[in-house]
């Protein structure tokens, strides 16, 4: 590989699918590359997201958010979520939808253990995929995995238009509330007796992305990043508001 970019690429697409790299350079190397994409991602953000007004700015930055979400799940856009929990056989997801399960929804809204009974004779040893099958090590790491996982729920959603007054521009305002909440939070007692840490707070997600845009011409009218979580805790309230430009907003289909 003597090209960098191509190297580059290719130690991506071996990190997004679990691909076992033939020599330990080319793992420093990954996590090299790694370390660095997340500043090149919001460096490249900043700049193409200089003109909002352009045509398809709005599917540009869900664009980011895409990548974003590949890179830190290790999973494609069109493979099944469910795919993402550790140790997941992979015929999981078909025999889970047999179960009642096809959506992490499923799964986060049940008792830990309805989740056991669930996810019995599907998990591997380890955590890995093609491992042999094992109720021990595979099950607490998908447990500890499904633990870390945040429900967001949008509340008190409201939109009113202010004129600005020292310009006259009319300009839209949304309002609305997240509730979020980390199902760890409901095992702590089970953690406890178990003498395990709380890893789950390790790996959650720090940030929710919101974005508002036009139907037509996919313009990008306002986006902001909120922290999920902060201080450890197991659930939260963030109060979030939006401006954008009301004319151009309904210009363009609302």
């Amino acid at each position: 590989m003597a090209d960098p970019h191509t190297k580059c690429y290719l130690l991506i697409q071996a990190h997004i699918t679990h691909s076992q790299l033939p020599i330990s350079d080319y793992i420093t190397d990954t996590r090299t590359v790694m370390d660095q994409l997340p500043r090149l991602l919001a460096a490249m953000q900043f700049v193409s997201l200089d003109d909002r007004s352009a045509m398809g700015s709005f599917d540009l930055l869900c664009s980011f958010a895409k990548v974003r979400q590949v890179l830190h799940t290790r999973s494609m856009p069109n493979s099944d979520p469910l795919t993402q929990i550790p140790g997941l056989s992979q015929d999981g997801p078909r025999r889970l939808e047999s179960r009642g399960v096809s959506a992490f929804w499923d799964l986060l809204s049940l008792p830990r253990d309805d989740v056991q009974s669930k996810l019995g004779g599907l998990l591997t040893g380890g955590g890995r995929r093609g491992g042999r099958s094992s109720g021990g090590g595979g099950g607490r790491v998908a447990y500890v995995f499904l633990d870390g996982m945040l429900t967001v729920e949008v509340e008190k959603v409201f939109v009113r238009c202010e004129v600005e007054k020292a310009s006259g521009k009319s300009m839209g305002v949304l309002t609305l509330e997240l509730s979020i909440r980390r199902r760890g939070g409901q095992n702590k007692g089970d953690q406890k007796r178990r003498g395990g840490r709380d890893r789950s707070k390790d790996d959650a997600p720090s940030n929710i992305v919101l974005a508002l845009g036009t139907f037509q011409n996919r313009l990008l009218l306002s986006y902001k990043s909120v922290a999920a979580m902060t201080g450890g805790g197991d659930a939260a309230t963030r109060k979030v508001e939006m401006t954008f430009d009301w004319s151009l907003a309904n210009a363009n289909g609302g």
